[in-house]
């Protein structure tokens, strides 16, 4: 399951227009000028294993290059530090990715380009490699003989750990989109949540006055809530003592959308709680049918055997009565075999 800051960069760069400011930021500008963006469409795959789901989320975007399809891999990734190892994750994202589009275009003769860029964000910023090349233990002349054999997977970092907030704003398409990547910034390494949002208060009163056209308000409110463990009712009271109430007033229908939302998934838990009731519920009335089948199915063959015993051998059709009669029934012809004379009287009717 995703954390609340990969969430957050996926809902803000799921959205092709503030996709594009940020490849525009970090691509070569030679390569951004080739690149058709009104083509720009993001794939629905997400290639992170489970395992690191909770330190990554990817996004694959696919964009006409000189009128061809290329591939733009976005990983990112919020940490306390950089993690050495990223560059090796990343080839089997990028492998997978590619996989991927083969799969769907199974006729294709080659590949398409595909860049992989890692957005980065943590308290140290970016200190590691660029290139899986470098993570191989070889040096020097040995380097330079085994260097064009191995896979080399160079790609590119967009750190904005420490970027000034004109950085931040040219990597997005609205105030409501620098507001989120101001808020990933700022707001988890924040002393507490009242300075935190200090520190936010001229762009949140931006998106008051320009509007929240993108609907990412929200987003942030959920977010903040989520780090600081904060209940909607508290988080409010803290934007109107810190924002004032003209910025809280903005932000109501972003906790009406919350409580709504908050509402519906319980609603929605409560189904699936309900669901796995009866599914429980369904295996114990199982269990008991199959128990009372088993039951119901030896008192015949008991019966079967002393009838045969005493009577001799039986007509087909009283095995079909036995089988037919209820467990009372059963119950009572089991009794009176110890007792009645003849085949005859143990069917009499009672």
């Amino acid at each position: 399951m995703a954390n609340p800051h990969d969430a957050l960069f996926r809902e803000l760069y799921s959205r092709p227009a503030h996709a594009a400011a940020e490849l525009r930021q970090v691509l070569p500008p030679e390569l951004v000028a080739h690149c058709d963006w009104s083509t720009l469409r993001l794939c629905s795959d997400s290639f992170v294993t489970r395992e690191l789901a909770g330190q990554h989320v990817d996004l694959l975007y696919e964009v006409e290059l000189g009128r061809r399809p290329a591939l733009l891999y976005v990983l990112f990734e919020h940490k306390s530090h950089a993690d050495r190892w990223t560059a090796l994750q990343l080839l089997g994202y990028v492998a997978s990715a590619l996989r991927s589009w083969h799969d769907r275009q199974p006729t294709a003769e080659r590949l398409p380009p595909l860049i992989a860029v890692v957005v980065h964000h943590s308290e140290t910023g970016w200190r590691r490699q660029h290139a899986l090349l470098d993570l191989f233990d070889v040096d020097g002349a040995l380097r330079e003989v085994l260097g064009p054999l191995l896979v080399s997977l160079p790609f590119l970092v967009d750190d904005i750990s420490h970027l000034d907030p004109v950085s931040l704003r040219a990597r997005v398409a609205s105030v409501s989109g620098e507001l989120v990547l101001r808020s990933l910034q700022r707001l988890r390494y924040a002393r507490d949540p009242a300075s935190g949002l200090r520190g936010l208060r001229e762009l949140f009163e931006a998106v008051r006055a320009l509007g929240d056209r993108d609907g990412l308000l929200v987003r942030v409110v959920a977010y903040a809530m989520q780090i600081w463990e904060l209940s909607a009712a508290q988080l409010q009271r803290l934007v109107h003592d810190e924002l004032g109430p003209e910025v809280e007033a903005t932000m109501a229908s972003a906790y009406e959308e919350l409580l709504q939302r908050g509402r519906a998934e319980g609603r929605e838990q409560g189904r699936q709680e309900g669901r796995q009731e009866g599914r429980q519920e369904g295996r114990r009335e199982g269990r008991r049918e199959g128990r009372e089948e088993g039951r119901a199915e030896g008192q015949v063959r008991l019966l079967l055997e002393q009838l045969d015993a005493r009577f001799g051998p039986l007509p087909g059709e009283i095995e079909l009565r036995l089988r037919a009669a209820t467990e009372g029934e059963l119950g009572r012809l089991a009794r009176l075999v110890l007792t009645a004379p003849t085949l005859d009287a143990v069917f009499a009717p009672a």
